[in-house]
């Protein structure tokens, strides 16, 4: 009897650990994969974090940024979605260069960007965030719209800002340029020209490009 008792004890404590080393590791990945309310649902593979972490993450391990700007009710964000940020020779550059963030146009989330508070003074989904006019601003864009891909380099300075639908042939050229630092000494139409991405555009930009 009383070797069958320390046997059960001994499988609780064995148990309790498991689910303590468990914790941890759940824990220590919750930074690191964490969506806020307003970016749970995406479909991709790309490992989007959340601009609440990003100050953490870069001090840990300085990388590029994306930034891609979307609107819950805006079809050409979903549809780029779907099928530029689900493409597997894409994902895995932008997941190996950038830290890639989605940011709601129009949510109601304050944050908190190098060293600045930007907030709503009252939440209202039919207005855009005063962050999101920062971010055009800072990209020397008149307009204002989504979707958009921004990009910041190491510093969180931004570079640049493209507006509208872009497919994956399009992504990979500009996550290439800024990720492998040519934009230093070479302007985006001679790269694109010189280094055209290796994946097929896509339907609905081929249409775009076509005028049709």
């Amino acid at each position: 009897m009383q070797t069958l008792l320390l046997f059960v004890l001994g499988l609780f404590c064995l148990g309790t650990l498991s689910l303590n080393n468990a914790g941890t590791k759940v824990n220590e990945s919750i930074e690191e994969s964490s969506i806020s309310s307003e970016n749970k649902e995406v479909t991709s593979t790309v490992h989007w974090i959340d601009i609440s972490i990003l100050d953490r993450m870069m001090a840990r391990k300085p990388k590029k940024v994306m930034i891609v700007i979307y609107s819950e009710s805006c079809g050409w964000c979903k549809t780029m979605d779907k099928m530029a940020f689900s493409h597997p020779d894409l994902t895995q550059d932008i997941n190996s260069d950038f830290y890639a963030v989605r940011w709601r146009a129009n949510g109601n989330d304050p944050v908190e960007f190098q060293g600045q508070n930007f907030s709503k003074a009252i939440p209202d989904y039919n207005k855009l965030h005063p962050f999101t006019y920062y971010l055009m601003e800072r990209a020397n864009q008149a307009q204002v719209g989504y979707p958009a891909v921004v990009f910041l380099d190491e510093h969180l300075t931004v570079l640049a800002a493209y507006l509208g639908y872009k497919d994956a042939n399009q992504i990979d050229v500009l996550c290439r340029y800024y990720g492998e630092n040519h934009y230093h000494n070479m302007g985006l139409p001679n790269y694109r020209q010189q280094y055209p991405s290796s994946i097929p555009p896509d339907v609905y930009s081929t249409h775009m490009r076509s005028g049709k």
